[in-house]
C-alpha cells in the first residue's frame, strides 16, 4: 500500500495532515502560472506584489519601481510585505541595501527606509537617476502561510493555512526544515507550529 493514493472525498490518503488544530483559517490563492512541478504540503508560502503564491524561499527580482528623469532624486512606493535584510534598490549607479532594521543603506550619500509589514519604501538618491534609467528592486516577501495540500503539476491555485496550529514535522522551506527565525516569522502571523 506504499504507493496507494485512494481518494476519499476531496483529500487523498497520500495527503499529509498539516493542520494541528480545528480552528485553522485557510485561504485559496492563485499561482502566477500553472505549476511545472509539485509543491509539497507544509511548504511555507509568500505572496508576490500581485497577491499570487510563491514558495517562501523564492526571491522577487527585477521589480520596476520607476524611471529616472535626470532631475528627481526622491522615490517612494509600496512592494507588499518584505523580509528584513533582503531588499535591494538600485538605479545601476547607486544601490540601497536593507540593513535588516528598516534602513536602506546607500552605496553613495543617499538615504532610504522600508516598512517590512506594508512594504512601503522611500529612497533619496545622492544624484538624480539618469533620464529613462530604470530603478529596480530585488527582495524576498515575508511568509503568508503554509500550503495545506500538495499542489500538483499544472495546478493554478493552492490552499494556504493563514491562521492556526500546524504540524511542525511537516513544515518545509526549500525542502529543508524551517529555521528558528522562520518559525518566529510564522508565529508573528499567528501560525503556531506544534508537535
Amino acid at each position: 500500500m506504499k504507493d496507494h493514493n485512494a481518494v476519499l472525498g476531496v483529500e487523498s490518503l497520500s495527503d499529509v495532515q498539516i493542520e494541528a488544530g480545528k480552528n485553522c483559517i485557510v485561504r485559496v490563492y492563485d499561482f502566477p502560472d500553472a505549476l511545472i512541478e509539485e509543491i509539497a504540503a507544509g511548504t511555507l508560502m509568500s505572496l508576490d506584489p500581485d497577491g499570487e503564491l510563491l514558495e517562501f524561499d523564492e526571491a522577487i527580482t527585477g521589480t520596476n519601481l520607476g524611471t529616472g528623469d535626470g532631475a528627481e532624486k526622491d522615490f517612494k512606493g509600496v512592494l507588499g510585505s518584505v523580509m528584513p535584510g533582503t531588499l535591494v534598490i538600485t538605479d545601476s549607479t547607486e544601490t540601497f541595501t536593507d540593513n535588516g532594521g528598516g534602513v536602506l543603506v546607500s552605496s553613495g550619500d543617499g538615504s532610504g527606509s522600508v516598512d517590512y509589514l506594508t512594504g512601503a519604501w522611500a529612497v533619496s538618491f545622492a544624484a538624480a537617476p539618469a533620464a529613462d534609467g530604470a530603478i529596480t528592486a530585488a527582495y524576498k516577501p515575508r511568509p503568508c502561510g503554509v500550503l495545506k495540500h500538495t499542489a500538483e503539476e499544472d495546478e493554478t491555485e493552492g490552499a494556504v493555512i493563514v491562521f492556526g496550529e500546524v504540524v511542525f514535522g511537516h513544515l518545509s522551506v526549500g525542502g529543508m526544515a524551517p529555521s528558528k527565525a522562520e518559525l518566529a516569522l510564522l508565529e508573528s502571523i499567528n501560525i503556531y507550529p506544534v508537535g
